[in-house]
Order: structure tokens, then C-alpha cells, then sequence
């Protein structure tokens, strides 16, 4: 019976974590106020209607944390509209924080500066007058989630990287583990941690 309960609780430690994630909510407010600022820098984009270069106000979306949990992964969604409210190109932008194989978390309150890297030009060669961004999902240093996530291929990387982090994770236990049965330790019984971009992010544009 003892081998047994072992058994059982090796399986439920082995199933994905996607599944032992909490269910999403969106009847929350969102955890995260996002605004649209100037940089107060200008860059070159070269419209595909006139193939002319043109100089652009350069873009940043400010992001704070208003929940109460550390964020680790956000996905945005931005609409480009022009003068009369029209819709003339759609993008979004998506982040993972993570940091020499730790998750690097937006802590409740804190806020960060991400450049704006869509290229969006209207027929005529301009920048479009407005940019509404919405958040569409975040994902929590618990696993919970909140948002619909109505872009699946960045809701997909966001849990794919969350749930690559957590397999990190469970197998540096494991090694630790394994030392210490052992009885040689190495590094203090710590492994090593896995060298990562300070935040990895993941841009597209469409129109």
C-alpha cells in the first residue's frame, strides 16, 4: 500500500503543469493599467504604399502591476485606428520575464517601459493619430492566469515558456535530490542556473 501512495504521487507530480494551472478569470478587473507614451525619439519606417521613408514619433507602452500577485507573463493586443475611429492595422506585443533561470516578476505596484516595435503606416504615408491597447492575457508567478488569451499563439508561448520554467525547475530538485542521496553535493547542493535573456519577448504585426 506505501508503494502504492508513492506511485500515485509520482504520477500527479508528473502531469503537465498546464493542467494543475488554476482555471483563467476575467471577471476581475485587469492586473495591469497599460498607457501609451511618446518616447520623445523618432524613428525611420518606409510606408509600402509610397516605398518613401518617413520619421515617426517612437512609441512606449508603460505597464504596472495593479493586482496583488507578481506577473511573469503578459500578452497585449493593439489596434491602429485613424482619424474618423477606423481600425487600419492590428498587432499586439508579448513578454516572458526571466532571468538567469529565475522568473524576474513584476511585483504588485511596479511598473516597466517597453518599447513599441510595430510598424504601422496608413495609406498616405502617416502614422496612424491612435493606438488603443488592451491586455488580453497574464500569466501569474503561481500559475494562475487571468484574461481570455483570444490570441491563441501567444497565449500558447506564454504557457509553453511557464511551463518550461516549471520542468526546470522539478529537475533541478531532482539533481539536488540525487546529490544529496549521493552524498556529494556539488556547488553547495545547488545546480547551476540556466543562463536567459533578462526578459524574453516575442513581437508581431499584422494588418
Amino acid at each position: 500500500m506505501f508503494r502504492t501512495a508513492l506511485l500515485g504521487i509520482a504520477s500527479a507530480l508528473l502531469l503537465p503543469i498546464s493542467l494543475q494551472a488554476q482555471t483563467e478569470s476575467t471577471s476581475s478587473p485587469s492586473p495591469l493599467e497599460v498607457t501609451v507614451k511618446p518616447t520623445g525619439q523618432h524613428r525611420q519606417l518606409v510606408s509600402v504604399f509610397t516605398n518613401q521613408s518617413i520619421s515617426v514619433p517612437e512609441l512606449s507602452f508603460d505597464i504596472r502591476n495593479v493586482s496583488q500577485k507578481c506577473v511573469v507573463g503578459i500578452s497585449l493586443r493593439t489596434e491602429d485606428k485613424d482619424s474618423e475611429g477606423k481600425v487600419i492595422a492590428t498587432g499586439g506585443a508579448t513578454f516572458f520575464r526571466q532571468h538567469d533561470g529565475k522568473l524576474n516578476c513584476l511585483e504588485p505596484g511596479q511598473a516597466l517601459s517597453e518599447t513599441d516595435r510595430t510598424n504601422s503606416l496608413d495609406e498616405y504615408g502617416n502614422p496612424p493619430p491612435k493606438k488603443d491597447v488592451t491586455v488580453d492575457f497574464v500569466i501569474f508567478s503561481d500559475g494562475s492566469t487571468w484574461g481570455a488569451g483570444n490570441d491563441l499563439e501567444q497565449k500558447g508561448y506564454l504557457r509553453g515558456k511557464f511551463d518550461a520554467y516549471k520542468q526546470m525547475q522539478i529537475q533541478k530538485n531532482k539533481e539536488n535530490c540525487n546529490s544529496h542521496t549521493n552524498g556529494s553535493p556539488s556547488n553547495g547542493g545547488l545546480s547551476a542556473n540556466r543562463p536567459s535573456a533578462a526578459s524574453t519577448s516575442s513581437w508581431r504585426f499584422r494588418r
